[in-house]
């Protein structure tokens, strides 16, 4: 997803899965954890999932920035190398200053922009996961419920949570005859 923000102020909000934006122009002022961050061009913002946050401009110019919101399984399993198959990828700190990842990611919406071939995309999601995984996560014991793998810790109070349903370039669970079917 690419977005312009001229004016924007968003209500403290959470997602089911990751959010992983990089600002393009301009600067954002994100409140996460109790504290407030300003993060600007190539800077690479990682909310991990549940995660209570809030964006707003820093100043009256606001922002340009492009995001990806994989799902927990999607970014677990396609950085799943370099966690040894355990634990859950956790970011402990919500902007990112690391120019050769943020290259990487870039890639990787370009490729998505272009409409490459499934198996580019999905290469290109997988080398980028590993690298900010292995680079900026910690592994964090999850807690499994009903098949899907969650942090242990909830959402807090007065927190709306944000549905996204952009199409993940991260391999799926599907069969490669079930995605041949959606290629």
């Amino acid at each position: 997803m690419h977005a312009d923000f001229r004016q924007r102020a968003s209500s403290r909000h959470v997602h089911e899965g990751y959010e992983m934006s990089i600002i393009q122009r301009g600067t954002m002022r994100l409140r996460h954890r109790g504290a407030t961050y300003v993060a600007g061009p190539g800077d690479l913002i990682v909310i991990n999932p549940d995660d209570p946050h809030a964006e707003s401009n820093a100043d009256a110019h606001g922002w340009t920035s492009y995001s990806i919101y994989p799902s927990i399984e999607n970014l677990t399993g396609a950085a799943s190398e370099v966690l040894d198959g355990t634990g859950l990828p956790t970011f402990t700190s919500p902007v990112v200053r690391d120019h050769q990842l943020v290259a990487r990611i870039a890639r990787m919406h370009r490729l998505l922009a272009i409409s490459a071939s499934l198996l580019t995309r999905e290469s290109a999601a997988v080398e980028a996961a590993v690298e900010l995984v292995s680079r900026h996560a910690l592994a964090v014991e999850a807690v499994v419920c009903q098949g899907q793998c969650r942090p242990s810790s909830t959402a807090r109070e007065n927190t709306s949570r944000v549905s996204t349903s952009e199409t993940s370039p991260f391999p799926s669970s599907r069969s490669s005859r079930e995605r041949a079917a959606f290629t």
